[in-house]
């Protein structure tokens, strides 16, 4: 059986201050906000927190106009 992983995005006003939060309160490992996204990856399950104002462009259809990712050549599952 393959094990599953379930991705989870939210937008945050502050991703830094999630960041913080979730790596000083709760032990979590990140790499700190990049492009405006906190990643945390634990078993079987991705955590990412989106600045707000960014969070609309990754809802955009992928390849339509307007939208911003994936990137050209990136996989899709």
């Amino acid at each position: 059986m393959k094990p599953l992983t379930t991705i989870l995005s939210l937008p945050v006003v502050d991703p830094p201050t999630k960041a913080n939060f979730y790596a000083n309160d709760l032990g979590l490992e990140t790499d700190g906000v990049k492009n405006g996204i906190v990643a945390f990856e634990l078993p079987h399950l991705s955590i990412f927190f989106i600045a707000a104002d960014e969070y609309g462009q990754y809802l955009e259809l992928p390849g339509q106009p307007g939208s911003k990712y994936p990137v050209p050549g990136a996989s899709i599952v």
